[in-house]
């Protein structure tokens, strides 16, 4: 119950206290004196109406606030308070300055519900229908039941009419889809027969992606094959060759080995030479034997030129072969300029 109510720049109030009797309170007067402006006062501190901010005195300063204090016979009280844009908040005893409650859009706060514990019936205007006698029956008890606490009652019978209304309606339509699909599964009688097809349809997919495997595994294999039969083609012919290269190359040998007799008898015949020079008068019964042996040599030499000419022909005719098979046979390296016969080539 509201004990003491002031209001200040709310419509025509600049600040005005009143303080409330227990019961029923009226407020009487002449017209245009601010009765309804007291009765909208304390409706929009307890029901945030009226909305907007047209009740605000047109007379109050910019830095005034319009607002509305309640204190009630518990002891609590509340504030309602509105400044244009900047300020709309409600204070109770628990919530201050520092820590106000903003105001809401539709409603109030429900901290300032369980204040007030006000109905709308509780504040009543001048040209509002009286309390309960212009009410029809329904409405007067629905009234007593509110005030009783007891109207829970009818609101949970709503709640649950509405709640099996809501699942009437969902089975009534789950009916009809189960009808409608019991419908649809008459079309499928014939699904057994139509399930063999599709179990060997499978059985052919899988049998088909099988044979795919094994073909993808003979393209493989028949690349290895074409690949080990090129690598095989290749090695038949170093074996054509081989014969004619090892002639050669036994060839090549001696007549390296020539090439090195001739290099000593060279030098046996260079070191006669010396010798020859070195010879005096005395020594010239010696000297046929010496011509002798230099006929021998000049000989030699003839046969070692005839024999590196043959050497070198024998010689380009392998370093042609190795550049046609393009690696040793023997050693497998590769051949290249710096490795062909007569550079060292091991």
């Amino acid at each position: 119950m509201i004990k003491k109510a002031i209001i200040k720049f709310f419509q025509s109030h600049k600040e005005t206290e009143l303080d409330f009797s227990s019961g029923v309170n009226v407020i009487t007067g002449a017209s245009d004196q601010g009765k309804s402006a007291i009765a909208k006062a304390l409706s929009w501190a307890n029901f945030s109406r009226p909305s907007g901010t047209d009740y605000e005195s047109t007379f109050k300063k910019e830095n005034e606030v319009t607002e509305v204090t309640e204190v009630f016979e518990s002891g609590e009280y509340i504030t309602r308070r509105r400044n244009g844009i900047l300020l709309n908040d409600y204070l109770t005893h628990d919530n201050g300055e520092d820590d106000p409650l903003e105001a809401l859009r539709k409603g109030v706060p429900n901290e300032i519900n369980d204040i007030t514990k006000l109905k709308d019936y509780n504040i009543q205007k001048q040209h509002d229908s009286y309390f309960l006698l212009e009410e029809t029956p329904g409405d007067v008890a629905k009234k007593f039941n509110n005030c009783a606490g007891i109207d829970i009652i009818d609101i949970v019978r709503k709640k649950i009419n509405k709640a099996i209304s809501k699942v009437s309606l969902r089975v009534s339509d789950s009916e009809d889809i189960i009808y409608e699909l019991k419908n649809k599964l008459k079309k499928f009688t014939k699904m057994s027969k139509k399930e063999s097809l599709f179990n060997k349809l499978e059985t052919n997919i899988l049998e088909r992606d099988s044979k795919r495997k094994e073909r993808t595994s003979l393209i493989a294999l028949s690349g290895k094959i074409e690949f080990l039969e090129e690598e095989i083609e290749g090695i038949e012919t170093w074996l054509k060759i081989e014969k004619d290269i090892k002639e050669i190359m036994s060839e090549s040998r001696t007549l390296e080995n020539e090439v090195l007799e001739r290099d000593k008898v060279e030098k046996e015949r260079r070191k006669i030479l010396l010798i020859d020079d070195e010879i005096t008068m005395s020594d010239y019964k010696d000297f046929k034997n010496i011509n002798e042996i230099i006929e021998i040599v000049n000989e030699l030499e003839i046969y070692i030129e005839e024999s590196e000419s043959l050497v070198g022909g024998k010689k380009e005719e392998l370093n042609i072969l190795y550049k046609e098979l393009g690696s040793c046979p023997t050693c497998g390296q590769k051949i290249t300029p710096e490795l062909m016969i007569g550079r060292e080539h091991a």
